[in-house]
C-alpha cells in the first residue's frame, strides 16, 4: 500500500463532493473525485487508492452496480456507501453488493473520518500476506512466492497497473493510449510502439517466472487484456 493514504469520492453533488475533499485533505488524505463511474475508473487506473466513498443516485451506473463492480474486480478496496437512500431495503441491498459500510446523508465528517480508518486497518489486517502476483509501482518489480522479475521500466508497470485496474482487466488500445500520452507527455507512442512494448513485457515476465500462460493477451480489434492476476502492493 501506499504510505499516502488515498481515498476516491464518487459523489455527483458539486458542492458536497468539494468540501468531503477538503475535509479529508486537511485530515491528511490524498483526495481524488468524479461524479461518475467512468471518472472513477479514470482514477482506478492512474492512482491506487484504499477506499471508495460512494453515492447511489450516479448519472450512467448506479452505486449499487459499481458497488458490485468493485467487490468482484478489486475485491482489496473499501467500499463506503454514503447516500440519503436509508431504508432498510436499501441498506440491505448495499450490504449485499459489497458495501463494508453504508452510511446515512448527511453523516458528520468526524464520523465518516474514524469509519474510513477503521475500515482501512481493517482491510489491511485481513490482507493475505502473499499473493501469486504482486507489482510494486515504486521498486518496479513483480514477485511471486517462487520468483522476481526486477528489470521493468517505468511505462512497463505504468501498463500493468491500467490493465489490472480495468474492469475485466482488457482496456481499447485507443483508450489506452491516451491514457500514456497523458503519463507521459514527453513520449509519443504509436500503436506499433505500443506492441514493441508489450512484447518485450511478455518475454520479461514470461522468462522471469518461467510460466508458459501469455500475460498479456492481444484482443482482436480491440486492445489488450491481462490474464495473469496482479495485486498492486504500492
Amino acid at each position: 500500500m501506499n504510505p499516502l493514504k488515498a481515498l476516491a469520492i464518487v459523489e455527483d453533488d458539486a458542492v458536497l463532493r468539494e468540501e468531503l475533499s477538503c475535509f479529508f485533505v486537511n485530515q491528511g488524505y490524498l483526495v481524488h473525485e468524479a461524479n461518475s463511474h467512468q471518472g472513477l475508473l479514470d482514477i482506478l487506473k492512474l492512482h491506487d487508492i484504499q477506499v471508495v466513498v460512494l453515492d447511489l443516485n450516479l448519472p450512467g451506473k448506479n452505486g449499487y452496480e459499481i458497488a458490485t463492480w468493485l467487490k468482484h474486480d478489486l475485491p482489496r478496496l473499501g467500499v463506503v456507501i454514503m447516500t440519503a437512500r436509508t431504508s432498510l431495503t436499501d441498506r440491505i441491498k448495499g450490504y449485499d453488493v459489497g458495501a463494508d459500510l453504508y452510511l446515512p446523508k448527511p453523516t458528520n465528517p468526524m464520523e465518516l473520518l474514524a469509519a474510513v480508518r477503521s475500515l482501512t486497518k481493517r482491510l489491511q489486517d485481513a490482507a493475505p500476506q502473499t499473493q501469486k502476483f504482486q507489482l510494486s509501482m515504486q521498486a518496479r518489480r513483480m514477485t511471486s512466492l517462487e520468483a522476481c522479475c526486477d528489470d521493468l521500466t517505468g511505462i512497463e508497470v505504468f501498463l500493468l497497473r491500467v490493465l489490472a485496474m480495468s474492469p475485466d482487466k482488457t482496456v481499447d488500445i485507443g483508450e489506452m493510449l491516451n491514457i500514456l500520452e497523458e503519463k507521459f507527455t514527453a513520449r509519443t507512442l504509436t500503436r506499433r510502439a505500443l506492441e514493441n512494448i508489450f512484447s518485450r513485457l511478455r518475454k520479461k515476465l514470461t522468462t522471469a517466472f518461467d510460466n508458459d500462460l501469455d500475460p498479456i493477451k492481444a484482443v482482436r480489434g480491440f486492445g489488450y487484456q491481462l490474464t495473469w492476476s496482479i495485486e498492486i502492493v504500492d
